[in-house]
């Protein structure tokens, strides 16, 4: 499909079968949505109604069945794929199975609560062959790629002759020095003459075939459309360029000295400009599509498959690719990873971050029971679910689902655009028929004076000149794209942004909205929480030693306040470092102070404790390398317990500061031999979690 005329055509010809009773087609998307009684037509009767309108379809999904494709090797006939699809055949919920013996491939539709993909590669392993799984996103990304590709070359292929031609028509003639070679004679022709035919030749029938292939096919169907329009200014401005030469060649016009006018540069650059066009809207669909590739990327790749005995324990363990996921396996997912489809929470507790559904940033605590929804993410603890729902089935699949009927639904302006789009080829060659028409009745009989007249030319040329202009200047194809190319990239570069749009008229009336009511943490704010504000209410100690004391104590937490004080306590720990580097730089050390990076050393008054001045997060200034929180933190409570050993026995602390520091160390001394590996455990002790 190439215009609105092409997509309002396939339209009304799934309209016009029995059984059909909606129909919605998206021209940038080059898919069809429709609503059918199955009892009447059947899927593969629509793709052949497609068909025979002169494009090619192929099913893509069907309510209630599933299917996905197979790479399978080793087939050399008709039997080995025969027997391929046999064996695909006799797996339990299978409803059909297709083998192509040439490309390697085998499509299935099953019954996804049946069966799955994994049993099919064992049916196809067990016929004797190798069989693999092609993704959709593969397949999908291949299309269009293959696409482009086509483009591509054709468009490079046009520019091999167009390039030429255009140098010729354009910059030569306005070279001083070109003129006796391009006015050569060569069999009675200009030199130039022959060049510019010859080139522009197979760009006008060969790379612009498809064009007149498409226009062939469109007025069998008795619709005109953008390939209708290409096909005709372009063989018009070729064939007069033919006619002009000859005539000036045969009626024996050398000695009037004059050049017949052609536009061969015309008919090629147009069809180049034309596929440049294609190639950049096919480039452009494949961006604005990205946002769904994004989506579809949020489920991870490989999922971990157990089996669990009678206890509920794990006995086996095997890492599948996601799409091999059948219903109710059994899933492991580890902490830190995605939950590979929709399920149900069978062991343990976790908080998940499900921002990508709700907009909360705060994670939810899912436990025994629970369910679990495919591409949110496990911040805490090893969980083992079972996998209720997946494939099409699954809450991210449906999101998906709903961004592309948003792009392939119509907006009212889209409808009136589509309508005018479907007249405009029409009314455009009446245009031109009835400009060459009145020009050369008005030519004919005398209305204007024959000096108008080009040399050599005749009242007929004259007049085709016109039509002519107006058959190439005329393009339906921005009317008839730029609405569904907008809806498109409104609601894929929404859907990227965490926004689902439902439809092309809800775009189309958002400029009467004047207010917007926001929902959702993360919509207005970042979507995680940020320390604001830090307040000393205990003046002894600085800003440094709190943000140490508080890194310590969240170095080994997951949770999000955990990682806002991590994140806030690094930055002041960096600053900190900064200024003891300059205030070092600018001064020599006045005395064995002990101050290091990361503390500018105590204030005054703070007592001399060296527990505050041992580590930066960023930095392992010891090594000159980075360091793991946690060993930062082992080895700060390690620092500080030697040293307020030492302190204690000169008594250097004293008053409210060493009681504070004693309830500190008696946490350490009490769990240092359980807790050697958790900083918020070592800092904190007996006094709990702040």
């Amino acid at each position: 499909m190439t215009c609105a005329a092409c997509s309002g055509s396939v339209e009304r010809g799934l309209l016009a079968l029995p059984g059909v009773t909606h129909a919605a087609v998206a021209l940038t998307q080059g898919e069809a949505e429709v609503t059918y009684y199955s009892s009447s037509i059947t899927a593969d009767a629509l793709a052949a109604a497609v068909e025979d309108l002169g494009f090619d379809c192929r099913v893509i999904s069907q309510a209630g069945l599933e299917s996905c494709t197979l790479g399978v090797l080793g087939m050399t006939c008709s039997a080995c794929s025969n027997a391929v699809e046999k064996a695909l055949s006799a797996v339990p919920g299978v409803s059909k199975a297709s083998v192509d013996v040439v490309g390697g491939r085998a499509e299935v539709w099953y019954n996804p609560t049946s069966t799955g993909p994994r049993a099919f590669l064992d049916a196809v392993t067990a016929a004797g062959f190798a069989g693999s799984l092609v993704t959709t996103d593969d397949s999908r990304g291949s299309d269009h790629k293959a696409e482009l590709e086509y483009w591509r070359n054709l468009l490079s292929m046009a520019l091999v002759f167009t390039i030429p031609v255009f140098i010729l028509a354009m910059v030569l003639p306005m070279t001083p020095g070109t003129q006796q070679v391009l006015s050569a004679p060569v069999f009675g022709f200009r030199c130039d003459e022959l060049l510019k035919w010859a080139l522009a030749t197979p760009v006008q029938f060969w790379i612009g075939w498809r064009f007149h292939k498409g226009a062939w096919k469109a007025l069998r169907r008795g619709v005109a459309n953008m390939d209708v329009l290409v096909a005709l200014g372009t063989d018009a401005s070729y064939f007069y360029s033919v006619i002009s030469i000859l005539h000036h060649r045969f009626v024996r016009h050398d000695a009037m000295h004059y050049t017949p006018t052609d536009f061969f540069e015309t008919c090629a650059m147009l069809i180049t400009v034309v596929i440049l066009g294609k190639y950049l809207e096919c480039a452009a669909k494949g961006k604005t599509s990205a946002a769904i590739q994004a989506l579809m990327a949020l489920a991870p790749e490989a999922a971990t498959l157990v089996e669990l005995d009678d206890q509920g324990h794990v006995v086996s363990e095997e890492t599948v690719h996601s799409s091999l996921i059948h219903h109710g396996d059994m899933l492991k997912v580890l902490p830190g990873g995605r939950i590979p489809a929709d399920g149900e929470l069978l062991v343990g507790s976790s908080y998940i971050n499900e921002s990508m559904i709700s907009g909360e940033s705060e994670p939810v605590l899912r436990a025994t029971g629970d369910p679990l929804i495919g591409g949110t993410i496990n911040t805490g603890n090893a969980l083992i679910m079972r996998a209720t729902r997946v494939g099409a089935d699954t809450v991210l699949s449906q999101i998906v689902r709903l961004v592309e009927r948003a792009q392939m639904s119509k907006a009212p302006i889209q409808a009136y655009a589509d309508y005018v789009a479907s007249l405009f080829v029409p009314v455009v060659v009446g245009l031109a028929l009835l400009t060459w028409t009145v020009w050369y009745i008005a030519g004919s009989v005398g209305a204007y004076p024959d000096t108008w007249l080009p040399m050599g030319h005749t009242h007929f040329l004259f007049a085709l000149l016109f039509g002519i202009a107006v058959l190439v200047i005329a393009c339906p194809c921005a009317l008839g794209l730029a609405t569904p190319t907008a809806v498109m990239v409104g609601t894929g570069v929404g859907a990227s942004l965490g926004i689902l749009i439902k439809g092309g008229d809800a775009l189309e009336r958002g400029h009467h909205v004047n207010t917007v009511i926001f929902d959702k943490t993360g919509t207005l704010t970042r979507g995680r929480p940020q320390v604001t504000e830090a307040v000393l209410f205990n003046k002894q100690y600085t800003m440094t030693q709190v943000c140490q004391l508080a890194a310590a104590a969240e170095a080994a937490s997951e949770h999000p306040l955990a990682r806002a004080v991590l994140e806030f306590a690094e930055a002041q720990l960096n600053k900190a470092a900064a200024a003891a580097a300059a205030s070092k730089a600018a001064a020599a050390p006045a005395g064995p102070v002990g101050s290091t990076a990361g503390n500018p050393g105590p204030k005054h008054g703070s007592p001399s404790n060296p527990f505050v001045a041992m580590y930066s997060l960023d930095e392992d200034h010891s090594s000159g390398g980075s360091t793991n929180s946690h060993g930062s933190a082992f080895a700060a409570a390690e620092a500080y317990e030697q040293q307020r050993r030492t302190s204690s026995s000169k008594g250097s602390l004293s008053g409210d500061g060493a009681d504070g520091w004693s309830q500190h160390s008696s946490g350490l001394n009490s769990r240092r031999a359980k807790q050697q590996h958790s900083a918020s455990a070592l800092v904190y002790g007996t006094q709990g979690r702040g």
